[in-house]
């Protein structure tokens, strides 16, 4: 989501430590590139054995990168979702306080800030979110739902995954409209921009 990246982009070179690895990045003009590849997660939610190639010679996961124009649109929409996202806490729209933890661990499963992995892991356990230490170490849709079966938390990792936008977005909203109606949805989608 557009808040893991701001996290980063305050200064430059920034470097990061998230479960036991640096991460360090730069701010270059309108982009924020990751400059060493660090994460071990692969493509089909393995742990690759080492920094690289992965197992079975899957490529690692790359971080979000932005130009100008993805980042303008990013926050964009989210700016046009904040009421969503006030929604999504108080309100017909809201949602309980363990699905809003559930979704944003989920996001952050796959966008790995130790920021919001701090903060979001500790509402998520104060909400009384089983599982959440497992649901942020998740490196898949499958392995998300399998602690939180919920259609919103496969929609969190999707979306993070696709950075919000494609074909596999579009089709996890249908199933979160089919579990969670036209009134709480949005609320979901706005979490998921929101982180």
């Amino acid at each position: 989501g557009v808040f893991a990246l701001r996290c980063h982009a305050a200064a430059a070179p920034i470097v990061a430590r998230g479960r036991g690895r640096l991460e360090a990045y730069s701010y270059a003009g309108a982009a924020l590139v990751q400059q060493r590849p660090l994460s071990t997660k692969t493509h089909n939610g393995s742990a690759a054995e080492k920094e690289g190639q992965g197992e079975g010679g899957k490529t690692p996961l790359a971080k979000k990168t932005w130009d100008s124009a993805g980042c303008l649109d990013d926050h964009v929409e989210v700016f046009k979702s904040l009421p969503t996202i006030l929604g999504a806490y108080v309100g017909p729209a809201s949602l309980p306080p363990q699905l809003g933890e559930s979704i944003m661990v989920a996001v952050n499963s796959a966008n790995e800030c130790p920021y919001c992995e701090g903060l979001h892991g500790e509402l998520a356990r104060m909400a009384g979110v089983e599982g959440s230490k497992e649901l942020q170490a998740a490196s898949s849709v499958a392995e998300c739902t399998a602690v939180v079966d919920d259609a919103a938390v496969a929609y969190a990792r999707q979306f993070a995954e696709a950075n919000g936008r494609g074909p596999a977005v579009a089709a996890a909203y249908e199933q979160v409209l089919a579990q969670h109606g036209p009134t709480q949805a949005p609320s979901v989608r706005a979490l998921c921009w929101f982180l």
